[in-house]
């Protein structure tokens, strides 16, 4: 895909945005309807209201709630603290008891409503937590294939984005003689909804990276087989698709 047609693609993404977000006062707050959807299909809401000099953004305690309710105890064991700490680390997105929140000022608070709903989106996807039959942390596991594969990677890296947003990647595999610099996502719950965040970040980034920069989708597929219309939007945009299952015919594609 050339320039402009990535750029096509970014300004259809930053419409479709703007068409199906919707604001509602409540109060003190302003309630933020999102287009994007969490794992029960309903779609994510924030809520901001002015704190003095700067903007108090929150997912009123949504998040972790729900993920409670549905058996998934994330303070049962350290690891699980960890991870979660470690997801809001990435976004810059703090927690008290059960709230995710952050602070934002005029300038920022565009991204910092972006950062917000794409952690409470990760945080959502840690709901496979609850799988009794899921015995280690998808990323985890990607992780240690990497390191026994001896690729070289940086952990949980950002870049700016053509709209000014900045974007999260799991890892970052440096160019190589053979290969140019891939970002790596790994997908634990490969559905649309989990997808396309991934797709909009990548030709984001891609436009103001090194030519040739490509993106690898490590997609979970030990709880069935991925869904086709999945593999053919990674596909449209020129994304490496890496079922979990068959992991072992595409280490040339990272390790090299």
């Amino acid at each position: 895909m050339d320039r402009t047609e990535t750029q096509e693609l970014i300004n259809s993404y930053v419409a479709w945005l703007k068409e199906r977000i919707s604001f509602e006062s409540i109060e003190n707050y302003a309630e933020i309807t999102t287009p994007f959807l969490d794992r029960n299909n309903d779609r994510i809401q924030i809520y901001v209201r002015r704190d003095g000099n700067r903007f108090l953004l929150t997912d009123d305690s949504y998040t972790l709630h729900d993920l409670r309710v549905s058996g998934l105890q994330l303070d049962r064991s350290e690891r699980r603290r960890r991870l979660l700490q470690t997801v809001l680390n990435g976004f810059g997105v703090e927690k008290k008891d059960d709230q995710l929140f952050t602070y934002a000022t005029m300038s920022n608070i565009g991204q910092k409503k972006h950062n917000l709903i794409q952690s409470m989106l990760a945080v959502n996807d840690l709901f496979v937590l609850a799988e009794p039959t899921v015995k280690s942390l998808f990323l985890e596991d990607v992780e240690m294939w990497l390191k026994d594969n001896e690729v070289r990677f940086s952990r949980f890296v950002r870049f700016p984005g053509k709209s000014g947003f900045d974007h999260n990647f799991d890892f970052l595999i440096p160019a190589s003689k053979k290969k140019p610099e891939r970002l790596v996502r790994a997908i634990n719950t490969p559905d649309k909804r989990s997808v396309s965040p991934f797709l909009w970040a990548f030709s984001d980034v891609r436009v103001l990276r090194e030519n040739g920069t490509a993106g690898v989708a490590i997609l979970n597929d030990s709880q069935g087989e991925i869904d086709s219309e999945v593999l053919e939007a990674l596909n449209q945009y020129d994304l490496i698709s890496i079922p979990w299952s068959d992991r072992k015919d595409y280490i040339d594609e990272v390790a090299a």
